[in-house]
């Protein structure tokens, strides 16, 4: 568990460096667009049986800037948290 906070497009940054692959990470659209997608494709996806780019749920939990704080797990465990980019960085190793 790393205790730092990234945003998901700094996430895909290191994660795209972690792969080593030159590609830059995508930049989204503004909010208001992919929560018209989101919840103009559900119904869709439901009626034709596809899988929509984007669901609802999967947009909310983007949006969900949670901040973690290990703090007290440090100071009465001897927890030490690894770094979001060994995390990251062993996640792709072993998915590769």
């Amino acid at each position: 568990m790393a205790d730092e906070h990234l945003t998901m497009h700094q996430v895909a940054e290191r994660t795209l460096a972690a792969a080593n692959s030159a590609r830059p990470a995508l930049r989204v659209g503004p909010l208001w667009l992919l929560e018209l997608l989101a919840h103009g494709s559900a119904p869709l996806a439901r009626l034709f049986g596809f899988k929509p780019l984007i669901a609802p749920g999967e947009l909310t939990f983007l949006q969900w800037n949670v901040r973690v704080d290990s703090s007290k797990a440090q100071r009465e465990l001897a927890f030490r948290p690894t770094s979001a980019n060994d995390g990251i960085r062993a996640t792709v190793t072993d998915l590769l």
